[in-house]
């Protein structure tokens, strides 16, 4: 297999398509100076708001991206010497309004909302998302890769909303302390975003097209400063936590309360570079993990929930791929308790970013489980204006009697290269990864090829990844490189090599109910090295989407499928023996999906497929049914039910997955969230419950309350926890 020379045509490819585009800069906005603060009341009654030329003639960018929208909007910027303010009028053509909860950093897809997306380092890349619903809710965000959302970041800021019927008034100020810039920059990027749910239309002061994210910061104007802003003064956020908790574990008779406390500290280096500290920390407000049903041959994905990972996490864990991940923090922390971890992050000058994360956890001699230095180095450095070339270095090092253990560790470095051309038509990434340990096997490297091309009516993108069998990321994420063997109950390590082309045709329909046709083809091939880089697993979509102008959706697909068996299967439906012998199987299947309008408060959604699996047959279908009562809460049921045939005794199995969900918004300060799951797959019940009081900017109380049960009821475990969040800034 010539694997260099795939892998050199792939980078000839991903590279090829830089070349660089001229920056649109004719839109401007002044950044007003205010000689004294502003009041933010959303009255619009001072002299610096008066007069001006503000940003308006917002473009429709949803349903369509030709003209004027149809609800208009102004906005005017102001400074004083800590604080940047905002004032926009947002017009409507009523009072009624569309906004699904009053929980701060609210779905900004599924509630009316006024955004502004910032870049200070005028980069076109990293920058900060401040919005705000008609009825003030609060939502912020850090911007990375031209518009991904990382909405776990928070920081304190002001804001108030004024309604009137024709108009409602937003006003904020974001403390210059708040936000990361360069020094002596008078010259900063911008766009200010709409959605009116009423009217089904999204907006934007600078023109997005409808193909892309309004957070995408390719399209921004300018933001001009008078001067370039101050320096910000540096403040220290100190933010500690008391917990209790009581634990009652009804099979093993244990029972077991808690105390402890702990907190994370928060210290700007500079303008634009963070460190973040956190001794003892615990996660005991996180939310309860989906269950999901496997009937693969590998493991599941799950998303990382802890504050302290997930906050800046696009440095560390956007290196690789979904299934090729140098970087999984979801692996840190499980099997014992983290001591504590520093992190350094943010922008050291325009063109490099910086993260440095090292976290200690404990061991446990009673169980076997020996302490462990986990340290991250990630580097970015901006390239070809929007793209980016990234360093990261991952290191597991096993400690014993507090000294390092020489022999026990697992290293991975690798390269990635971001590429987004400055239109975003082209958009591709390309890496290199090499894993170090002991016992070191051949081929321990894995390295990928990604190139997307899209315009408004069409889309072809093209992806290749190869794994060596003996890459082994043991902080990472690669679930396709173990094979388990039922019969001797061991699990065999293959590399593969993996191609996945796609095409998209998008057609726009003249008329008032549809918004777009998109017809698709795709293609996902996994080739072994154990079968001489033969298909092992292949898979051949087609399908239509219909996308309606209400957001109401339809998708018809048809599959046919392959695959090899390097092992026997065992889908544990009878316990007791493979069920699917070794073999080559090739079967068919066809598949909807629907979805009705979201903006409706009682909406729903269904996902079905029925055909082949392996030598019998599956027949799928998925459904959820949300009420919104508007804007105090949102209560969802789904359910998931497989029913499977195989050709072999006891082979049928009826699999299902039922939960329910409630967010209840009793305030801007008091919410309560309740998730109940019941799977039959492993038979578990499981309740979970919390209920939160930010009592003050960034501080909370939170009761958290869960149980398990088996699939007769009985009770397995039950906790209880209380904790007790508080932010303390502090003026240096």
């Amino acid at each position: 297999m010539q694997r260099p020379l795939i892998f050199l045509v792939s980078l000839a490819v991903v590279l090829l398509p830089h070349i660089g585009w001229a920056q649109r800069d004719d839109y401007r906005l002044q950044i007003k100076r205010s000689p004294t603060p502003i009041t933010v009341d959303g009255k619009l009654d001072e002299a610096v708001w008066q007069g001006g030329e503000p940003a308006r003639k917002f473009y429709q960018s949803f349903p369509l991206d030709t003209s004027y929208a149809w609800v208009q909007t102004e906005v005017w910027a102001a400074s004083d010497e800590t604080t940047l303010y905002f004032a926009a009028l947002c017009y409507r053509t009523g009072p009624n309004v569309v906004v699904t909860s009053l929980r701060r950093d609210f779905d900004g897809g599924s509630s009316d909302v006024f955004g502004v997306y910032i870049d200070p380092f005028n980069d076109q890349t990293n920058g900060f998302l401040f919005a705000v619903s008609p009825l003030g809710v609060q939502r912020e965000a850090l911007l990375s890769g031209g518009g991904n959302i990382d909405a776990s970041w928070d920081n304190a800021w002001k804001s108030a909303v004024v309604q009137y019927d024709s108009v409602y008034i937003v006003e904020m100020a974001i403390p210059l302390s708040t936000l990361r810039y360069p020094p002596d920059t008078p010259l900063w990027r911008v766009n200010f975003g709409r959605g009116d749910l009423t009217l089904n239309e999204y907006s934007s002061w600078v023109p997005v097209p409808r193909n892309f994210s309004l957070t995408n910061l390719l399209f921004t104007g300018r933001l001009e400063w008078e001067t370039a802003p101050p320096a910000p003064r540096k403040t220290i956020t100190l933010i500690p936590y008391l917990l209790t908790s009581g634990l009652a574990d009804y099979r093993n008779g244990k029972y077991a309360n808690k105390f402890n406390f702990g907190g994370d500290v928060k210290v700007p280096v500079s303008s634009s570079l963070n460190l973040d500290v956190t001794v003892n920390p615990d996660f005991a407000q996180a939310d309860v993990d989906v269950q999901q049903i496997n009937l693969s041959r590998f493991s599941l994905f799950f998303p990382e929930r802890r504050q302290f990972f997930i906050e800046n996490s696009d440095l560390f864990a956007r290196f690789g791929f979904s299934e090729v991940r140098p970087f999984f923090s979801r692996r840190i922390g499980l099997s014992s308790p983290i001591v504590f971890g520093a992190r350094l992050s943010g922008k050291i000058g325009r063109d490099w970013r910086l993260g440095v994360m090292s976290i200690q956890t404990e061991g446990k001699s009673s169980a076997d489980v020996t302490a462990n230095n986990y340290t991250v180095v990630a580097v970015q450095r901006q390239v070809f204006g929007t793209s980016n070339l990234g360093l990261i270095v991952v290191n597991r090092q096993g400690v014993s009697n507090g000294a390092l253990a020489g022999a026990d560790f697992n290293r991975v470095v690798g390269v990635d290269f971001n590429l987004q051309s400055p239109n975003n038509r082209w958009r591709g990434k390309l890496f290199q990864h090499v894993s170090v340990s002991p016992n070191q096997l051949p081929n321990a490297f894995a390295n990928s090829a990604w190139l997307l091309y899209t315009v408004p009516k069409f889309t072809v993108e093209w992806n290749h990844e190869y794994v060596g069998r003996g890459y082994r990321p043991e902080v990472g994420f690669v679930p396709r490189l173990d094979f388990f063997d039922p019969l001797t109950e061991k699990s065999y390590r293959y590399g593969y090599l993996r191609l996945q082309p796609e095409a998209r045709y998008v057609m726009f329909p003249k008329g008032t109910k549809l918004n777009r046709i998109t017809a698709f083809l795709n293609s996902d091939l996994y080739m072994l090295d154990t079968l001489n880089y033969g298909i092992s697993d292949r898979e051949h979509w087609t399908g239509l989407n219909f996308l309606f102008l209400n957001n109401a959706e339809i998708e018809l697909a048809y599959g046919n499928i392959e695959t090899k068996l390097v092992f026997p299967a065992d889908f544990g439906l009878n316990g007791q023996e493979p069920l699917v012998p070794l073999g080559r199987y090739v079967y068919h299947r066809y598949g909807l999906s629907a979805n009705s309008n979201p903006r409706k408060r009682l909406s729903a959604g269904i996902d079905a497929f029925s055909g082949g699996f392996f030598n019998g047959t599956r027949h799928f279908v998925a459904g959820n049914v949300s009420y919104r009562l508007q804007p105090w809460g949102t209560f969802t049921l789904s359910a998931q039910h497989n029913d499977l045939m195989l050709k072999a005794a006891q082979g049928r199995a009826q699999i299902s997955l039922y939960g329910f969900r409630s967010e209840m918004s009793f305030s801007r300060s008091v919410f309560w969230t309740t998730f109940i799951q019941v799977a039959s797959q492993s038979k578990n019940v499981n309740h979970f419950s919390r209920l939160q009081w930010r009592f003050a900017p960034m501080s909370d109380l939170f009761v958290v309350y869960s149980e398990n049960y088996d699939d007769v009821l009985a009770v397995k475990n039950r906790s209880l926890v209380v904790k007790l969040v508080y932010w303390l800034n502090l003026r240096v």
